[in-house]
Order: structure tokens, then C-alpha cells, then sequence
């Protein structure tokens, strides 16, 4: 809930900002995604780990941006987290991406621990049900993005997203206003995707690391 944007748990979402107005539904899509049972997410001191869920959806709905009107008919995902955390403790680096195909979602994030030992953990869903993510191996262009993922699940199988198209990119605000010391960051990605069998869809993709310098 904001200013501008009202919305329940029941997947509806109303928007009444002066330059953008909006009625949108979400609908629940496949089986949600559980990235505990993987220990890809590392403890807040001696609590216990963050409990993450993804769920895909469908999104139908209207928006007005400065009297357009854009008519949608998207997919996307439903994030659900609650637990102990401090971005900047406990987050050192991590790699996160959510990708949406016609007959798939798949989301992955691999976070390096305070111990040094990188981690990866989500799931592949399709209309069969969930298939564990058990690692992904991440080439980087000479910038440090991605350029490609090969996921490895628990059923035997591989996936490769190798064609990677940034639609969009900015900074995305998480933690406190302002912080002495190191500092978590994290940069955002809107992209088109491909698969080496030459599926096409679309995904987000997140790069978090402390900043330490201060």
C-alpha cells in the first residue's frame, strides 16, 4: 500500500497517481517456487534463513500513463519473503533471475556466503510441477553482466538460456535511506531471453554485492 497504489492479497491492484491510473488482476499461474529447501539464502547471524517464494501469474488490466491507455495482458511473478535480514551483513554478492516462457517459469539466485562458498537454489515449474534448481553457471561479458545461464535440476536435465537482450535497466533502492559502512547495492535488468532450442521469452534479472568502500 502507498499513496498511489492500493492492492489485497486476493490479486487486485488499483493505481491513482496523476500521471499514471490503473485497475489490474493477478491471477495465480502453475505451482509456487520455494528457494528455502536449497540453503541458497545465507542466515542473519544465528536466526533462521529468510523463507522466499516465487509464484507465477497472469496479469490482465488497464493502465493510463499521461492519457494513454495500454491494454495488458502479461505474465510476471508474485514475490512472498518474511524472516530476519540485513542486506548489508549478510548479502555479500549474489545473482538473481526470474524468466517466463509459454510453457515454463523458471527463477534462480545464487548467493556467495559469508564463508565464501557460493550457493544456488530455486526451481524450474511447468504444468508437471516444481524441478529444483541445483546449480547455474553464469558466463559475464567484459562489463560483469550475464550473457548467458546453464541451469542444472535435480531430474537430470539442462536448460540453457544463451541469448540475453536488455529492454531496461536502473538501480534498484533496497535497505535505508542512508548507511555508514559497507553498503548493499543492487542493479536491475528487464530481458528479452532465448533458449539454445530457441524458445523465446521474458525475465528480470538482479545483481546484489556490498559495496565496502566508505
Amino acid at each position: 500500500m502507498s499513496e498511489s497504489i492500493e492492492f489485497d492479497l486476493k490479486g487486485s491492484v488499483k493505481v491513482t497517481h496523476p500521471e499514471v491510473q490503473g485497475d489490474l488482476t493477478l491471477t495465480a499461474r502453475r505451482q509456487p517456487i520455494n528457494f528455502g529447501p536449497g540453503g541458497s539464502i545465507p542466515k542473519y547471524g544465528d536466526q533462521e534463513p529468510l523463507q522466499h517464494f516465487q509464484h507465477p501469474l497472469s496479469m490482465t488490466g488497464t493502465l493510463t500513463f499521461r492519457g494513454k491507455t495500454i491494454d495488458l495482458n502479461a505474465t510476471g511473478y508474485r514475490t512472498r519473503t518474511w524472516g530476519y535480514r540485513d542486506d548489508s551483513v549478510q548479502f555479500p554478492e549474489y545473482y538473481y533471475l526470474w524468466a517466463t516462457f509459454d510453457d515454463f517459469e523458471i527463477a534462480v539466485i545464487k548467493h556467495m556466503h559469508p564463508d565464501g562458498i557460493a550457493r544456488a537454489g530455486g526451481g524450474l515449474v511447468d504444468d508437471n510441477g516444481v524441478v529444483a534448481v541445483r546449480e547455474v553457471h553464469i558466463p559475464k561479458d567484459a562489463a560483469g553482466f550475464a550473457i548467458e545461464t546453464r541451469y542444472e535440476l535435480a531430474d537430470g536435465r539442462e536448460l540453457i538460456i544463451d541469448g540475453q537482450e536488455r529492454l531496461w535497466s536502473g538501480w534498484c533502492p533496497i535497505g535505508l535511506p542512508r548507511r555508514e559502512g559497507p553498503t548493499f547495492a543492487a542493479f536491475d535488468e528487464i530481458l528479452r531471453l532465448r533458449t539454445s532450442d530457441g524458445k523465446v521469452g521474458f525475465g528480470q534479472s538482479e545483481y546484489g554485492y556490498i559495496r565496502r568502500v566508505h
